[in-house]
């Protein structure tokens, strides 16, 4: 079963969502790893991608920036999760994980979802940020 968020961006068309997340390619590799691997909001927001990815499995370890998580591993099932794991380490190779680079940090983050969630809303009137 799918965190509540990402349940919310399911009922969406597949062009719909990559139209909306086309001007950001971060948020987008964001939240498609949270639909493949059902991820929590913290888990999507936090997780550096170029260290969790382990070939064969997904390490989500966030305690360092969110002390009420876990660290879990979660197996890659089939291609589709392979692929999205592929595509998501493509969007972060650019970047350091060790400085907060173009997405700033956490709150900064949950604020562009949260806005994003907001103009979806307003524009499709299905979804709840």
């Amino acid at each position: 079963m799918a965190p509540d968020w990402t349940a919310q961006l399911a009922r969406l068309t597949p062009h719909a969502l990559r139209d909306q997340l086309a001007s950001r390619p971060l948020l987008a590799a964001r939240i498609e790893l949270a639909m493949q691997f059902r991820l929590s909001r913290a888990e999507a927001l936090l997780l550096d991608v170029k260290a969790a990815d382990r070939g064969h499995c997904l390490v989500v370890d966030i305690r360092a920036a969110y002390g009420r998580c876990r660290r879990r591993i979660v197996l890659v099932r089939n291609a589709r999760q392979r692929q999205a794991l592929d595509r998501a380490a493509r969007v972060f190779e650019p970047f350091d994980a060790s400085v907060a680079g173009p997405e700033g940090n956490y709150r900064r983050r949950l604020y562009r979802l949260k806005t994003w969630l907001a103009q979806l809303d307003g524009a499709d009137g299905r979804l709840a940020a």
